[in-house]
């Protein structure tokens, strides 16, 4: 997408910053007309196929938690002991209605709020591997590695790699020891064994367990049965009903069997006496 993907993101993150209410707890407390407005003005400004909204406005939702993470951290914790300082709407951010603001201001300077996030924080610190890819996300990867033609254009590029490069530096180095060793294995295991599904060269390399939701190296929104082209289970509802029918088909069955046992030993019996 290039410069219209960056434009695009750009903007997602100022519809999310100035329709929804930072007071809200969470993306699941925003109203769904709150919603479909920002994917009715993100629309009048890019041409979006209708599949793309629910990544549109997952996009806009993280965008929006980060909006309100920043705000936490430069503008409402440092000044958490001068009152003075946070009855007013930061000058950057005055789009922010002040009873929006000031409610929000209570709730992270709360006990409760607190304690979440300590977790949150203890949570993110196991976080490891992360990717220095910013705004360009991995679309910018690939873009970057069509022009330097390490890879032909719309060819499939490896996971592996996008991950690789995502975790360089501008100078083309991985910084992270750690990182840097995981590079190292990803490109002694490439060519050398046989990978299929989800157990390809960079889950081995990373040595764990495909995630759920999501695959890593491939940035957001992907979804491994997708990506993998591997279906879904499909989930079967049985219903009580069904199950009795089940178990009366199964007596009936084991009793037919039962009686054509005793059939034939009685012919078996009847051949031999002759």
């Amino acid at each position: 997408m290039g410069k219209v993907g960056k434009q695009y993101a750009s903007y997602t993150g100022v519809m999310a910053r100035t329709i929804i209410p930072i007071h809200l707890s969470n993306w699941a407390a925003v109203d769904d007309h709150l919603k479909e407005k920002i994917w009715t003005e993100i629309t009048s400004v890019f041409e979006l196929p209708p599949k793309s909204k629910q990544s549109t406005l997952q996009s806009a939702s993280t965008k929006w938690r980060q909006f309100k993470s920043t705000l936490t951290k430069e503008y409402v914790l440092p000044h958490r002991n001068d009152p003075e300082a946070l009855k007013e709407t930061p000058e950057m951010y005055d789009f922010t209605e002040l009873s929006d603001w000031q409610s929000s201001v209570i709730s992270r300077l709360s006990e409760n709020w607190h304690e979440i996030h300590e977790l949150q924080k203890e949570r993110r610190s196991k976080c490891k591997n992360h990717h220095r890819t910013s705004r360009k996300g991995y679309i910018g990867v690939v873009e970057e590695l069509v022009v330097k033609k390490i890879v032909a254009k719309d060819e499939e590029v490896d996971r592996a790699l996008l991950w690789k490069v995502a975790h360089e530096d501008k100078n083309g180095k991985i910084v992270d020891e750690e990182v840097a060793e995981l590079a190292g294995t990803i490109e002694k295991e490439e060519g050398l064994i046989t990978v299929s599904g989800y157990n390809d060269v960079l889950a081995m390399a990373l040595g764990t367990s495909k995630h759920a939701g999501r695959v890593r190296g491939v940035g957001g929104f992907v979804k491994p049965s997708a990506f993998f082209n591997v279906p879904r289970k499909k989930m079967e509802c049985v219903s009580k009903g069904m199950l009795k029918e089940r178990d009366v088909l199964l007596q009936e069955t084991k009793k037919m069997m039962e009686e054509q046992q005793k059939s034939t030993k009685l012919r078996t019996n009847f051949f031999k006496s002759k």
